[in-house]
C-alpha cells in the first residue's frame, strides 16, 4: 500500500532521479516529475498528487515558491515541501512571494536521510495547511532590506551602487551594513574586513562556496 503520491519538481536530472528512485522504493508513489515550473501545475491537477515535492531553486524564470503559490490555489489541500540549500530560503529572491500556507522547508543536505524526506512528506499530506517553520531558518533573523544589501555587498557592489539601487543613501546603507555585521555577531572588523565577512556569511547562508577572487 502506498504511503503518499506525490509529483517533483526539480530542475536538476540527477537530483530528480535520486529523489524519484528513493522514494519509490519507500513505498511512496511518485505520480509525475517536471523540471518545468508550469508543467508542474498542469501535471498536479491531472494526478492529483497528496504533495507536490519542489525544489526552491529552479533556474531562470519562476521559482519554487512561484509555483507552491500558484498550486496553493489551484489545489487548496495539496501539501507543499519545498527543497533548498538556503538557511533562508527569502535569499533566492527577496521579492519573492509569501511562503504558501502550509509549505514545509527541507534542507538539501539532509537528503541523506530517506526516513527525514518521507517524513516530510507525510506530514505535508497529513496537514497540508499546517506549516512548521519556527526551526527552520537557523541563521540570524534579517528584514527583506538587510538581505538584498547583503545579496549586492557579497556580489561584490560598492557602497554607492547599492545606494542608487535601493533609492538610498549611502550612509543609510552603511547603517544597514553595520547591523548586518552585528547579527551575525563576528568578531570586530572594519572597512573592507567588514565585507569579507559578510561575503563569508552570505554564501554560508546560501549554502554555497564563495567565488575563488
Amino acid at each position: 500500500m502506498t504511503r503518499a503520491s506525490v509529483v517533483i519538481v526539480e530542475d536538476d536530472h540527477f537530483t530528480r532521479s535520486l529523489l524519484s528512485q528513493t522514494l519509490r522504493s519507500l513505498d511512496v508513489t511518485v505520480s509525475a516529475e517536471t523540471a518545468e515550473p508550469a508543467e508542474a501545475l498542469e501535471l498536479c491537477q491531472t494526478h492529483t498528487p497528496d504533495v507536490a515535492l519542489l525544489d526552491l531553486d529552479l533556474g531562470p524564470g519562476p521559482t519554487g515558491f512561484h509555483v507552491a503559490v500558484a498550486l496553493r490555489k489551484q489545489q487548496p489541500h495539496i501539501g507543499l515541501v519545498m527543497l533548498t540549500s538556503y538557511l533562508d530560503p527569502r535569499l533566492l529572491h527577496t521579492d519573492a512571494p509569501a511562503d504558501p500556507v502550509g509549505a514545509r522547508f527541507l534542507r538539501k543536505s539532509d537528503l541523506d536521510s530517506p526516513v527525514q524526506l518521507v517524513k516530510t512528506i507525510l506530514q505535508a499530506k497529513q496537514s497540508p495547511r499546517l506549516a512548521q517553520r519556527s526551526d527552520q531558518r537557523t541563521g540570524p533573523t534579517l528584514t527583506a532590506h538587510q538581505l538584498e544589501v547583503l545579496r549586492q555587498v557579497a556580489t561584490g557592489h560598492s557602497t554607492r551602487e547599492i545606494a542608487e539601487s535601493l533609492g538610498v543613501t549611502d550612509k543609510a546603507v552603511e547603517a544597514s551594513i553595520s547591523r548586518i555585521h552585528k547579527a551575525f555577531d563576528p568578531p570586530r572588523s572594519r572597512g573592507s574586513a567588514t565585507r569579507v565577512k559578510l561575503v563569508q556569511a552570505y554564501y554560508s547562508l546560501t549554502g554555497r562556496t564563495p567565488p575563488r577572487a
